[in-house]
């Protein structure tokens, strides 16, 4: 995972770029440390793309084990070549507030060696 351009949007200039350069079992990209209060309404939104058009799946989880699904597991973002943007909305499921949630952009099912993902403008909110 490195940033470069082309981004998206004009005031970064910069996207995330991951390079496959094999498969692994646990191929994944994420950011940990999340707060999620307990059944609320959140959306995920980002822009991406792959040069394949290889897919890649998404999920909200406890960031250690057992690895608890928070309200989503395995949605799948259906990429092209082009830049698309997707949002998703879910509704937390822990039964108090949590700070150890983990948003994870999961490889392995879909990508192959070769493949290029830019990720762009990922943003997780309260609705």
């Amino acid at each position: 995972f490195t940033s470069r351009p082309p981004a998206l949007r004009a005031s970064s200039g910069m996207a995330a770029f991951i390079d496959i350069k094999g498969i692994a079992a646990n191929l994944q990209l994420y950011q940990a440390g999340i707060s999620l209060s307990p059944g609320t309404r959140y959306r995920l939104s980002f822009y991406a793309k792959s040069n394949t058009s290889h897919d890649l799946s998404l999920d909200v989880l406890q960031h250690v084990s057992p690895f608890t699904n928070y309200g989503w597991s395995q949605r799948l973002a259906n990429l092209t070549n082009s830049w698309q943007y997707f949002q998703f909305d879910f509704t937390s499921t822990n039964t108090s507030t949590v700070n150890n949630a983990r948003l994870r952009f999961w490889f392995p099912s879909y990508a192959k060696a070769g493949d290029e993902y830019f990720i762009d403008s990922v943003s997780l909110t309260k609705l």
